[in-house]
């Protein structure tokens, strides 16, 4: 028998399954991509404009858990993160010096070290999500973003681009 969520999806061993070897579909459990972004003014990689992270394929139930590992520079550089239409819908524009290593970016105001799960958006999105820099640009720094999600449609995907 053959899963209605993810039928035709290559899925790991580690999704919770059923006594018949079905994935069990809970959405508090997720399938999760990651992508790391070493920022540096050059056209995607930090430059005023859009660093693109994830290609969303279908529709998701998704959560973006995003940690510093070197600290960003950049002048009066500003970080968001969201998809068209809302480029700052996941994470709110932030100062991108005020996001430093060792710190989980979720807002303007990014948490050192422990976020409780509860105050990370959970959202539904059907379309590829990319940071946003602004006003100046990130001239160095590292991120890496982790996207948890639960596919919604049967041709739901998500790849790091």
């Amino acid at each position: 028998m053959e899963s209605f969520f993810l039928p035709n999806m290559n899925i790991p061993a580690t999704i919770p399954r059923d006594g018949n070897g079905i994935a069990i579909p809970d959405p508090d459990w997720a399938l999760a991509v990651e992508k790391t972004v070493t920022f540096a003014d050059v056209a995607g990689q930090g430059a005023t404009g859009t660093v693109a992270l994830f290609t969303v394929t279908g529709m998701i139930l998704g959560r973006l858990i995003a940690q510093c590992t070197t600290d960003l520079a950049g002048a009066t550089a500003t970080l968001a993160v969201g998809a068209t239409g809302n480029t700052a819908g996941i994470i709110a524009q932030t100062t991108a010096t005020d996001i430093d290593a060792g710190e989980i970016w979720r807002g303007t105001t990014p948490d050192i070290g422990i976020v409780e799960s509860v105050n990370i958006k959970e959202w539904v999105l059907s379309q590829s999500i990319f940071a946003t820099v602004a006003t100046a640009a990130i001239t160095s720094g590292v991120i890496k973003f982790v996207l948890c999600y639960y596919p919604l449609t049967q041709n739901a995907n998500v790849v790091a681009v």
